[in-house]
């Protein structure tokens, strides 16, 4: 860097929040932020660690709580399977956990409502409304 030069702290440009988020999931800091995400009608609750869709609870892993936290913060943006690795799990999980993952958060976040949380073939995965839904 050059001299009288400054730079903002925080992650590189185009990184997810995701180990932000990882750091106040994990015990946080005082201080930090403990509101609710919201995503049209799926709420995840920082206190309770729950999430819910409507009316209807979520019950939740520490792993799913994580992933949906990352694709929250993250709405409507593509994230790669390595990217949710390094949000997730504290040692590089292999892609066929991070699909299992996926996969069990999908089926009880979707659960016979439009579907929120989509894959990228090729890319990754992303929490968003599909065009045309």
């Amino acid at each position: 860097m050059r001299r009288g030069t400054a730079r903002a702290a925080g992650p590189p440009a185009g990184w997810p929040k995701c180990s932000r988020a990882r750091q106040l999931v994990r015990g946080g800091e005082p201080g930090g932020w403990e509101g609710d995400l919201r995503y049209g009608d799926l709420v995840l609750d920082h206190a309770t660690r729950r999430a819910r869709r409507g009316e209807r609870a979520i019950e939740l892993t520490p792993a799913e709580y994580r992933l949906l936290r990352c694709l929250l913060l993250n709405a409507e943006r593509v994230l790669s399977k390595e990217q949710i690795g390094r949000h997730v799990w504290d040692d590089p999980p292999t892609d066929s956990a991070i699909e299992r993952l996926v996969s069990r958060l999908r089926r009880k976040v979707n659960d016979g409502q439009t579907a929120l949380i989509h894959t990228r073939r090729g890319f990754g995965y992303w929490l968003g409304q599909a065009v045309g839904a």
